[in-house]
């Protein structure tokens, strides 16, 4: 799937996060991936970026945990860290040159 314009509707965005199985590519058990991507949420909190050194299939997987987590938290509110989302979308843009 085409990546989406970090500025495209949030749809877009969660389109493509929902394309991307990382339970496949990462890890089965849902607890489990979070904790794959605890000490990089916790870097974005405190510094408000995303590291370089991320590859894409963790950026994807990390943009499908986003998509996993508002759709079992509440799904009316899709993207609720929208600027998260645009970033993530944004750098998997930059590493795919798309």
């Amino acid at each position: 799937m085409k990546v989406p314009a970090p500025d495209a509707p949030i749809i877009e965005l969660i389109r493509f996060a929902a394309s991307y199985n990382a339970y496949e590519r990462f890890c089965s058990e849902p607890n489990r991936l979070e904790e794959f991507f605890a000490s990089t949420a916790r870097e974005y909190r405190e510094t408000g970026e995303i590291s370089d050194a991320l590859g894409v299939d963790f950026l994807r997987a990390w943009l499908f945990l986003l998509f996993r987590e508002d759709y079992w938290s509440s799904p009316d509110e899709y993207g609720r860290d929208d600027e998260l989302w645009r970033l993530i979308v944004a750098r998997i843009a930059e590493k795919t040159d798309e």
